[in-house]
């Protein structure tokens, strides 16, 4: 892509909303590192809330301690390894929005989403005219078609499709 006369490529685009988690520890915690997830090069992917990735159990590694590797925490987290609990699988080649509101919880296990997604695209005159970060930016995320769960209703909702 071209934009402003300069050549951009755009990788996946992720987004993970302060609800979703703040630092690198509230991720791993939600999302296992060996889960088998996969996600295209053209895929969104936008994460708010307690929204996480489970499936079948794994093994438990045994690890030696990370405090001396990792001394910067989040307050409150706790300092077992995050490769204790499930992995799931996500296979995205599109775009998906998981949005969990306060006191609900979203499990996504072995979910495979594939739809037109997002593109970006330079932001044509008519683009510019009205908003400002738009002539900022010289780009508009044009939004094809999204898979959307959002769930309202306090407790956990397992999504396994």
């Amino acid at each position: 892509m071209h934009l402003r006369a300069q050549s951009a490529e755009c990788p996946r685009q992720v987004v993970l909303l302060p609800s979703f988690g703040t630092c690198l520890a509230d991720v791993r915690a939600r999302i296992a590192r060996d889960s088998g997830s996969t996600i295209s090069a053209r895929s969104a992917l936008v994460l708010e809330g307690d929204v996480r990735f489970t499936g079948a159990p794994r093994p438990r590694a045994r690890r030696a301690p990370r405090a001396a590797l990792h001394p910067a925490r989040c307050a409150g987290e706790s300092r077992a390894p995050h490769s204790r609990g499930a992995a799931g699988r996500l296979k995205l080649d599109g775009a998906l929005v998981v949005r969990a509101a306060p006191g609900a919880r979203v499990t996504l296990r072995n979910l495979e989403v594939s739809n037109a997604g997002w593109s970006i695209a330079r932001a044509a005159e008519a683009d510019q005219a009205d908003d400002e970060l738009t002539r900022m930016r010289g780009f508009v995320v044009r939004k094809h078609e999204t898979r959307e769960i959002v769930v309202d209703a306090p407790g956990e909702t397992v999504i396994d499709k």
